[in-house]
């Protein structure tokens, strides 16, 4: 016979419910303990005095309920033991390896024979709970406690259950004080007691466990995040950045245990650093003050900045002093996102320091696309385009549609390499805007994993321009993971897309010639990706001299991973502001009247000429919302033409060179009404 010896205040009934066995008569309470441990092998006989509870059983019957009375039956029962124990051994091992639902019905099994394993039901217990099977496991715990009430695991299992799973906040403390009594040293019970204290506001004692958690197992992650959150909901924001970025200086990643805790301290990392950038904006703003003074001391170009509501929000555009034929270079912003402003106001700057430099170096080209080499990628995708009917979509916007497409991905192809350049500068030039710069690139990389799980854009796209575009943006993605560490982790995102690859050779790509670049060696680097991607016909180079204009192409970074479907173009970018563009409608009527007057009496060279300055000028951004005359035109030199005038110039000049492209812009009806009075007066 076996015998337990177990004070009866420690012998639990019921988790919900927890009886006092020493209010019970005598009899009552052997009764209940019977009842309580029937689950254990042959009769069970209880007695009780001085308050401790005498537990017999076994030993008389075999796991069969077979008599054991020669030596021939007590062999059976050994074997049979040991085969339990295997199993159980067996169970253990695959669970210890994440194998748990191979696991669980092994230790069933040999609980069967060994039903008062306590530490094999509590292994059970943890992989039911683990399994999605929190009530099961309470029933094990439950037996565990009954057999062993001094594990403190199982207590703190038990707690687990009822904070996490039922959210019983005053069940589980009292089964995680009742496994602190028994073990106050354990770092899970401290992490997880610290927790449930956090989620009851109760602060000192939360930071007073979680610190000793951290103590106890400097490698264990999950007490810094729960003592980051902490100090997140107290708004103590400089100690819980300062937690979570230690937690990842000890995290594995490549640890499965500790993939769930990252993935919570990754957001909790992009909630902080949204909070420092918002409330350090005016700091940041000085910093690149100064930084644009700098700049005007080397180059002689002052550098303003402007804001401007008609932008889209977490828009920055840049306009070059010799493009608009000013003194002064113009940053303009949408000042409504503020924690990203401070990346994207750096990225414009450095976009024109890099720009100047090349430019200074006389290695400056144009980033452009002729006429033929747009009708023959088109064309190249006709096929692809033609299967967009069976959708549902009109001619018109399908065509909008492959416009938009090779647009998005030919701006994609110029940008990625020379966004990540602009990054990596930033990130080394000005740490004080590392946060901005933070929040800034994951919301381009939440934009990237958009395009990659969207079945629309997947189904819609050719396969040569989605398999590109992905491409690009996990290039982008790896690269961040490296600027970053381990407070992200995108480029697992893209182990399946099919373009994993072909993604992390353009970053090598990239990694080997950024370390030796100088002014105008980024643009063999776009050449370098252009290669790799097989779109080196999308796109040719000019010289500034050789350009009808000497304007120079969009200002880059940082340019989210595009959409290839919903990219859509007014110049670079599209119309910002369609309403503005609605209400600006009767003067769009008259400047689209003196467009096709202008054109009437040229060839189509001249017209093709003014058109593709238009274009360039337009690829960085065109300001229709001011009635302002900035803009110059090399082919047109005797007048000086406002935003939504150029944007007139360009719609009509496609539709007498090229009347097959859409322009991207809503004049459709304003042209109509200008082609009417020009026709008929």
């Amino acid at each position: 016979m076996t015998t337990l010896l177990v004070p009866l205040t420690d012998i639990l009934t019921d988790a919900d419910n927890p009886l006092d066995l020493t209010a019970l008569p005598t009899d009552e309470a052997i009764r209940v303990l019977k009842e309580t441990y029937a689950f254990l092998p042959g009769t069970v006989q209880v007695t009780i005095e001085d308050g401790v509870a005498s537990i017999s059983f076994g030993d008389d019957v075999d796991a069969s309920g077979t008599e054991i009375g020669d030596s021939g039956a007590a062999e059976q029962a050994q074997r049979l033991t040991e085969q339990a124990q295997r199993k159980i051994e067996q169970a253990s091992g695959l669970a210890k390896r994440g194998k748990l639902r191979q696991a669980i019905p092994l230790f069933q099994e040999g609980l069967k024979v060994l039903p008062d394993h306590a530490d094999g039901r509590r292994e059970l217990a943890m992989a039911l709970m683990h399994t999605g099977s929190p009530n099961a496991a309470k029933g094990h715990l439950i037996r565990v406690l009954q057999l062993k009430p001094e594990s403190a695991w199982a207590h703190l299992i038990l707690g687990n259950i009822y904070f996490q799973f039922e959210q019983d906040l005053g069940s589980a403390e009292r089964y995680y004080q009742a496994a602190y009594d028994l073990d106050p040293t354990d770092v899970y019970l401290l992490s997880s007691f610290g927790t449930l204290k956090a989620q009851r506001s109760d602060w000192a004692a939360a930071e007073e466990l979680l610190t000793a958690a951290i103590e106890a197992d400097k490698s264990y992650p999950n007490p810094r995040h729960a003592l980051a959150l902490a100090y997140f909901r107290q708004d103590k924001i400089e100690d819980s950045l300062n937690t979570v970025e230690a937690l990842f200086e000890i995290a594995d990643g490549n640890d499965p245990s500790q993939q769930t805790v990252l993935t919570q301290a990754r957001q909790l990392y992009l909630d902080l650093n949204t909070e420092i950038a918002e409330n350090r904006f005016p700091g940041m703003i000085e910093r690149l003050e100064q930084a644009m003074a700098d700049y005007e001391a080397d180059h002689g170009y002052p550098i303003q900045l402007e804001e401007d509501a008609n932008l889209t929000k977490g828009t920055c555009t840049a306009e070059l002093a010799w493009v608009y034929n000013r003194p002064h270079h113009l940053i303009r912003y949408q000042p409504a996102d503020r924690a990203r402003l401070g990346h994207l106001i750096a990225s414009r700057l450095e976009s024109i320091q890099m720009i100047t430099l090349a430019r200074d170096a006389e290695t400056y080209k144009l980033f452009t696309t002729t006429a033929d080499q747009r009708k023959q990628v088109q064309k190249s995708f006709a096929s692809d385009f033609k299967r967009l009917e069976k959708r549902g979509p009109s001619k018109a916007e399908i065509e909008r549609i492959a416009n938009n497409m090779i647009y998005g991905l030919t701006n994609q192809l110029f940008n990625n390499p020379l966004d990540m350049i602009l990054d990596q500068r930033i990130y080394a030039k000005y740490p004080e805007l590392r946060q901005s710069q933070f929040v800034s690139m994951t919301l381009s990389q939440q934009e990237g994993l958009h395009v990659l799980h969207s079945e629309e854009i997947r189904g819609m796209a050719p396969r040569k321009i989605y398999q590109a575009n992905v491409a690009m943006n996990c290039a982008t993605a790896h690269f961040m993971d490296d600027l970053f560490g381990q407070r992200t982790n995108y480029a697992a995102a893209y182990q399946k897309s099919g373009m994993q690859s072909v993604g992390l050779t353009l970053y090598k790509l990239w990694q080997k010639a950024v370390p030796t670049l100088t002014p105008g060696d980024e643009f063999a680097l776009v050449d370098a990706f252009a290669k790799q991607l097989k779109l080196t016909n999308w796109y040719t180079w000019q010289s500034e001299e050789d350009s009808p204009s000497r304007t120079p192409q969009p200002t880059v970074g940082p340019t989210p991973p595009s959409d290839p479907i919903s990219q859509t173009t007014s110049g670079a970018d599209g119309p910002t502001n369609p309403e503005l563009l609605e209400a600006k409608e009767p003067a769009t009527v008259m400047y689209l009247l003196d467009a096709l007057r202008t054109f009437e009496n040229m060839d189509l060279a001249q017209v093709n000429a003014i058109t593709q300055e238009v274009a360039l000028i337009g690829m960085n951004g065109l300001d229709y919302a001011s009635n302002e005359k900035q803009y110059v035109l090399k082919t047109l030199p005797d007048d000086r033409y406002t935003g939504l005038q150029l944007m007139a110039y360009m719609h009509v000049g496609l539709k007498i060179v090229e009347p097959d492209i859409d322009s991207g812009m809503p004049f459709e009806e304003a042209y109509e009404a200008a082609l009417k009075i020009h026709r008929y007066g």
